[in-house]
């Protein structure tokens, strides 16, 4: 072995043609492996060259030096690369490289590649979903009211006005709820809204609804973008091998990796402790396992990334009652930044006409043992002064226990928006949750909700639970809730509930404590088209009895509920759907909630269509379909039955794969090919059969094929009138398809004689 070209034998060097200057091309052996390909070498000042490209390509750590180019290409000295060692074995004409594995670059893996999805071309539509409900008691009262949803939305983005028109609990006539304009841009994971909305807020500012702009950080829009910090583990591999993870004793990852040193991050773990097992094996079998602890907390963000929200407007007052009450304008901005993999800061800022805020916080994870972090703001309000607020938290979840505290309190000055009544103002918030899981005993957990008001009022309330799953059995879980509140006397209920299943959707419910006793038997209708019905029945301080019916199609959910309470019997009719047009028509589907689609399966009526494999509608008599309710900004599988299409009809692809926008629709198109799958036997005039192997191309939407044994040709899409052209070597003969037999639902037709053109 050498280390430059002073120590390769001069004969190695001439036998190969490598002169100052002179180029050759030799094979490569690394580490005892050959590499199936070639570099070349040349000589420069003494030193042995090699082609840098292919340096990083055997991905080895490329110096610092000085590169040269020579005949196009650029060379560096091999002596210069880190624990290289080389020789030539001039009989094969071979560079040998043996290379430490401190030598080669590090290998980055993924465990969870952060690929951002892109959405499907948005279909421009307008709709209306509407959930009606009418209800007649025997006292007299009624309701008679629909809630409804309109808008439209094209690549811009969507357009949406909510309202109840009606007589309700809160009057009679029309009250508009909630009107915005909304873009989004997946790409950068924000979004803007115009109109009504609700506040970023901050982990001590609480939502306010209010009219405005507000634009930020929308990470919902790529749902599978990873925005927590998570562990990442090191290793070292003396040979290619193989790298497997688990994740509490599960494998969640999978790979191979090249000589060298090697990094594995984003690795798919949920929140709280774990452990996890890396293991690293050779192709020898030569295993290695490194063994380690982790602490996750969802609610950080990983090193580098940022989260923001700026709003500006007014508050939203006496919300579903008057439409347009919009009072006390304001400005406010929110943003979040992991600075390490261990820290994330907060800052949150507020300014209205009657009262100004800022605030700042941070949250840290502590090795291996949870989750603590604080916060601290200071208000100034005119007329009032300055107030301050503080909130301090901490956590630790596990397989086995978790706790979590929260304390926050406030100065009686301290103000911000939204709070614009006493009663709005939270003076001191406790809340401790206390969970065990006990094996297979199930699980007990403990809570403390204790929050004290700015009208000196005061509500608490303790509850302890123990749930059990009973296999094959059902579920069982008992409790004990005690609450008060100022003013009040304390109530304490203890009881106990079973849920069984009875089916793959029919369920048992019995829930009792020391004051009431109720039973339900629930059996939900199917996700596409049918019947479902629900039957409780209670006694106690709540003496009641309810039934109701429900059909479900794929336009429509209606249910009809009776109820007896206190002597009274009501009656009660809920409905609910939508209206969609989309490509000139319109289409009834159920409420729209998520993104939608317009499948369209070129013209063929009474098509089933399935969402991930669940039956989800039916197509019309123009081979159209609206499905409603798909997730937004993911991977939606729509796919359809093949049975249901014509006989003569064969689909190119029976699965489409879309990513809607919320609140918009896209194409799912199932192009048609006109015939169904046959076959052909051609023979020449003579009536002796095609060769095997023979080309054959078609003139329809086929793919190019080949002759099978006895002159026989499998078409895909066969049809009548199908010209087949078969490429001889003596020329090319052709075959025309005459009529097909009816009901024949993988026909053969001939021998049908290919004709030679003249």
């Amino acid at each position: 072995m050498g280390e430059d070209a002073s120590a390769v034998p001069r004969d190695a060097l001439r036998s190969l043609g490598i002169t100052q200057g002179g180029i050759a091309i030799v094979g490569v052996e690394l580490n005892g492996r050959d590499q199936l390909d070639t570099t070349e070498l040349t000589l420069s000042s003494g030193q042995l060259m090699i082609r840098a490209d292919d340096v990083r390509r055997y991905r080895l750590r490329t110096p610092v030096v000085p590169l040269q180019t020579i005949a196009g290409e650029t060379f560096l000295p091999l002596s210069a690369v880190p624990g290289l060692r080389f020789s030539i074995d001039a009989a094969r004409q071979v560079l040998r490289l043996s290379a430490p594995v401190d030598s080669f670059e590090d290998t980055a893996l993924s465990g969870r590649p952060q690929e951002r999805h892109t959405t499907s071309p948005v279909v421009p539509s307008a709709f209306l979903s509407y959930n009606l409900t009418v209800q007649q008691g025997t006292s007299g009262d009624s309701t008679r009211a629909v809630f409804l949803d309109m808008g439209g939305t094209n690549d811009r983005g969507t357009i949406e006005n909510t309202m109840i028109v009606g007589n309700t609990i809160y009057g009679k006539g029309a009250v508009r709820l909630d009107t915005s304009f909304t873009h989004d841009d997946p790409g950068t994971m924000r979004r803007l809204s115009i109109g009504d909305g609700i506040t970023r807020g901050s982990a001590w500012a609480p939502q306010v609804r209010f009219g405005g702009i507000r634009y930020g950080t929308e990470f919902s829009l790529q749902p599978s973008y990873l925005t927590f910090p998570t562990p990442s583990f090191a290793g070292r591999a003396a040979l290619p091998s193989n790298v497997e993870l688990y994740v509490n004793d599960v494998l969640g990852y999978q790979g191979a990796v090249g000589e060298g040193p090697f990094s594995l991050n984003q690795v798919p773990v949920v929140g709280g402790t774990g452990h996890v097992s890396l293991v690293v094996q050779d192709p020898l079998g030569v295993e290695q396992r490194i063994v380690s602890s982790f602490y996750v907390s969802t609610q950080m963000l990983r090193a580098g990334l940022s989260d923001f929200s700026i709003e500006g407007g007014a508050e939203r007052l006496n919300y579903a009652t008057a439409s347009f009450d919009y009072q006390k304008p304001f400005v406010s901005g929110t943003y979040r930044r992991g600075l390490t993999p261990n820290l994330t800061v907060e800052t949150h800022g507020e300014a209205s006409t009657r009262s100004q805020s800022l605030g700042g916080g941070l949250s840290t994870t502590l090795a291996n043992l949870g989750e603590m972090g604080g916060s601290v703001a200071v208000s100034d309000a005119p007329k009032v002064g300055v107030g301050t607020l503080y909130r301090a938290y901490l956590s630790r979840n596990d397989s086995h226990w978790l706790l979590s505290a929260v304390y926050q309190g406030a100065t009686a000055k301290y103000r911000q928006i939204g709070d614009n009544q006493p009663s709005d103002r939270l003076r001191q918030v406790i809340q401790l949750n206390v969970g065990l899981t006990i094996k297979r005993w199930g699980s007990v957990n403990a809570a403390l909700a204790q929050i004290k008001r700015g009208d000196d009022t005061t509500s608490r309330v303790i509850s302890f639970n123990y749930s059990h799953e009973l296999p094959r059995i059902g579920f069982l879980s008992a409790f004990v809730i005690n609450s008060r509140a100022t003013s009040s006397r304390s109530q304490t209920s203890v009881g106990l509930n079973f849920t069984a299943n009875l089916g793959s959707r029919t369920s048992v419910s019995v829930t009792a404590d020391q004051h009431n006793q109720r039973v339900d038997l629930q059996h939900l209708p199917p996700n596409d088209s049918g019947w479902g019905y629900r039957l409780s029945a209670g006694r106690g301080d709540v003496d009641q009895q309810e039934a109701d019916l429900t059909y479900r199609n794929t336009a429509v959910e209606a249910t009809a509920e009776v109820s007896h309470y206190q002597g009274q019997t009501t009656g009660r009719l809920l409905a609910s759907g939508s209206f969609v047009v989309a490509d000139g028509s319109v289409f009834a589907a159920r409420q729209l909630m998520g993104g939608y689609a317009l499948v369209d399966v070129d013209g063929q009526p009474g098509v089933d269509i399935y969402q991930d494999n669940r039956p989800i509608g039916t197509t019309d008599s123009k081979g159209r379909a609206i499905i409603s309710q798909l997730r937004p900004y993911e991977e939606n599988r729509i796919s359809i039955e093949p049975d249901d299409l014509k006989i003569d009809a064969t689909m190119v692809s029976e699965t489409e794969v879309v990513t809607p926008m919320a609140h918009s629709a896209v194409r799912a198109h199932f192009r048609i090919k006109a015939g169904h799958a046959g076959s052909l036997i051609v023979h020449h005039a003579d009536g002796t059969a095609i060769a095997p192997g023979t080309a054959v191309a078609f003139s329809a939407d086929n793919d190019p094929s080949v002759v099978g044994f006895d002159g026989e040709i499998f078409v895909p899409a066969l049809s009548s009138g199908l010209t087949v052209v078969v490429h001889e070597q003596a020329g090319d003969c052709a075959v025309s398809v005459p009529a097909l037999p009816k009901d024949d639902l993988l026909p053969t037709v001939g021998p049908l004689v290919c004709r030679h053109k003249d």
